[in-house]
């Protein structure tokens, strides 16, 4: 028979040896955005809040206990690439992933989202397409197409603009599509007209030509549905032929690096956000100086988005006590009201967020709030 001695020692080894193996024990919540291709000025600042988010999680001890594990993936700006990086998930067991960050990599998120392995929560994807829908895709920001509604009201209520030209990406067509067809419908109820339109859907993009055929339609406004670079080279074109315009842009291209690429031809446009690049808050602006900091730039608007994600992610976590795909979804719907780096914002039942919008205006190089 064993000595009581024995007994406890060995009850203290397995003690030990249980508790190691959870404290060693990690949780892998995967990133997938544009790191390199044409959105890459999107996912750079995306994966550095994700890592940001990601080191203060680990810094307090983890998420149960447990450290977060961070598997990186590019989808390359590409839908190809989306699907292949997808299956790398599955295969290394990563269940819960930040992203992906533009609506064109939809049909990589809905294929996954029917085989249920993976719960993407997404910063920035605003697509209307996947809206109202009880699936494993959640996400952050409000669905796009309601920017049209503030495109309307500026161009006709702050400037009776009745003929305005609208250029708009395809390459990234569920985002920009749904904007453009609502923006055209309100638009033309009202009386007024689309002179011009450039869809942007080939290789090697003439901003030159595009800002001639704008001048050339007797536009006396432009909505501009892209990215950053794109309406930074458009805007820096018409203000090279001196075409007297209002601009309004979608909130996809709205950050530093637009003011910083178009220069003065930016002064006097519109921009519709859910985020604020001036904000005050001291939240906020201790998230700036952590990002400063650590990546010595500013902060684009997919970085704090992307960092809300996380947290996101871990209340659900915490709150559920568990690190099941299911657990967490009902998590995040039972919380339901999220404070966020710049304002509260809410998920409902499907997974859609609501968060205000804002109008933004730029003044002496500077973002202004209009409303």
């Amino acid at each position: 028979m064993k000595s009581k001695g024995s007994i406890l020692i060995l009850a203290l080894l397995i003690v030990f040896v249980l508790t190691s193996c959870n404290v060693n024990k990690t949780i892998k919540i995967g990133f997938a955005g544009s790191i390199t291709g044409k959105s890459f000025e999107l996912g750079l600042p995306a994966k550095n809040g994700f890592l940001l988010a990601v080191d203060q999680i680990n810094e307090q001890g983890g998420i149960n206990g447990r450290k977060i594990e961070v598997v990186i993936k590019d989808d390359e700006s590409d839908i190809d690439s989306a699907h292949r990086i997808v299956s790398e998930f599955t295969d290394e067991n990563v269940s819960f992933v930040v992203g992906f960050l533009t609506s064109n990599m939809m049909p990589a998120v809905t294929d996954s989202s029917d085989k249920g392995d993976i719960f993407f929560i997404s910063p920035t994807m605003s697509t209307k397409l996947l809206s109202d829908i009880d699936d494993n895709f959640f996400r952050i920001i409000s669905v796009s197409e309601s920017e049209a509604d503030i495109f309307v009201e500026v161009l006709t209520e702050y400037h009776n603009v009745s003929k305005t030209a609208v250029v708009y990406d395809m390459s990234n067509a569920q985002f920009s599509e749904g904007i453009f067809e609502r923006f055209e419908k309100l638009y033309s109820e009202i009386g007024n007209e689309i002179v011009y339109t450039n869809t942007l859907n080939i290789p090697d993009i003439n901003y030159e030509n595009i800002a001639i055929g704008i001048n050339e339609s007797d536009a006396e406004g432009v909505v501009l549905i892209t990215n950053t670079i794109d309406a930074a080279n458009i805007m820096q074109q018409l203000q090279k032929l001196n075409v007297d315009v209002v601009i309004i842009n979608s909130g996809w291209s709205m950050g530093y690096e637009l003011l910083e690429r178009s220069g003065k031809s930016s002064e006097g446009i519109y921009g519709v956000v859910e985020h604020y690049t001036d904000n005050n808050s001291p939240y906020y602006q201790e998230f700036v100086d952590n990002y400063m900091k650590k990546y010595n730039d500013k902060p684009f608007f997919s970085a704090h988005l992307t960092y809300d994600a996380v947290m996101v992610l871990f209340e659900a976590m915490e709150e559920s006590q568990s690190f099941e795909i299911e657990d967490v979804k009902d998590a995040i719907i039972e919380i339901g009201h999220f404070g966020g780096l710049q304002a509260d914002f809410y998920i409902n039942e499907y997974g859609d967020a609501e968060r205000p919008k804002l109008l933004l205006k730029v003044e002496d190089g500077k973002y202004k709030t209009i409303k």
